[in-house]
């Protein structure tokens, strides 16, 4: 698996590094894609220690975001979280193989997550800071439209820092 390394405020030491790979061997051991990546940002925040690593696979990407006060805790948060996630999404892909061969009618299980509301709207095109101003005035996280500059439809979202995205669709 290939390790890509960033920093923000803060130097990567070589026992920071060896510490990461050898829980990244954690991931590896379950993870049977030969082309997975990880990406790991290391950052410092006053006495915050921020790790934020990516696992990318073929077509799925696994992200996991720790802060403490200590970056070696804050690895191992992410690496659990990453672990955690990845054994969900293996977890649910077999179930659906198991249910397209044999399907049945299961039992719904307290934990199972489901669609509980559907919300149609019809999407008039807007520029991108007509969007903020609206997702703003709704309080939401996310706001859906139809960018007036190509008809598209994009999803802006409000970041951790403060700041927005936008997705684009290819």
């Amino acid at each position: 698996m290939k390790i890509q390394y960033k920093a923000r405020n803060v130097e990567i030491s070589d026992a920071m590094k060896n510490y990461f790979e050898k829980k990244v061997e954690k991931i590896e051991r379950i993870v049977d894609d030969p082309s997975a990546d990880i990406e790991v940002k290391f950052e410092k925040e006053r006495e915050r220690s921020i790790v934020e690593a990516t696992l990318k696979l073929r077509s799925i990407i696994i992200r996991a975001k720790e802060t403490t006060t200590d970056f070696y805790a804050s690895i191992d948060g992410c690496i659990d979280t990453i672990e955690k996630r990845f054994k969900r999404l293996k977890e649910r892909y077999t179930t659906l193989k198991r249910e397209k061969v044999q399907p049945q009618v299961k039992e719904v299980e307290e934990e199972e997550q489901k669609v509980v509301k559907i919300k149609k709207f019809v999407l008039s095109p807007i520029d991108i800071n007509e969007a903020i101003v609206e997702m703003e005035m709704l309080g939401h996280q996310f706001f859906v439209f139809r960018n007036v500059e190509d008809g598209q439809i994009n999803v802006l979202y409000k970041r951790e820092d403060g700041n927005y995205g936008l997705i684009i669709p290819q």
